[in-house]
């Protein structure tokens, strides 16, 4: 992602988040008893689904620009346990487990 492009919206969402605190030290509030945590809670959950919208519009746009063979690696490499092969362990019994010299 380039900063200068996404620079404008993290500062705004920035400012949104802090408002209410922004607004007591203004104030001169000697304690925080003033800032709602729900309604921030809200506020961070509703910028998340915004950047996750923009972030899935730009997904859809680099996949749409992909040749066809190029596209279907990538939905299958994203595809829910597509790397946990890699973490797997072989199985002994059904002869998955290779010895050094086996392995060679």
């Amino acid at each position: 992602c380039n900063p200068i492009k996404t620079a404008d919206r993290e500062f705004r969402c920035s400012r949104e988040i802090t408002k209410q605190l922004v607004d007591l030290i203004l104030s001169q509030q000697p304690s925080l008893d003033g800032i709602n945590n729900i309604q921030i809670q809200k506020i961070k959950q509703d910028l998340k689904n915004e950047k996750n919208t923009i972030l899935q519009e730009q997904c859809d746009t680099i996949k749409k620009q992909l040749p066809p063979k190029s596209r279907k690696c990538l939905l299958l490499a994203a595809e829910q346990g597509a790397s946990s092969w890699l973490t797997a362990l072989p199985l002994q019994e059904l002869r998955y487990s290779l010895n050094q010299q086996e392995f060679r």
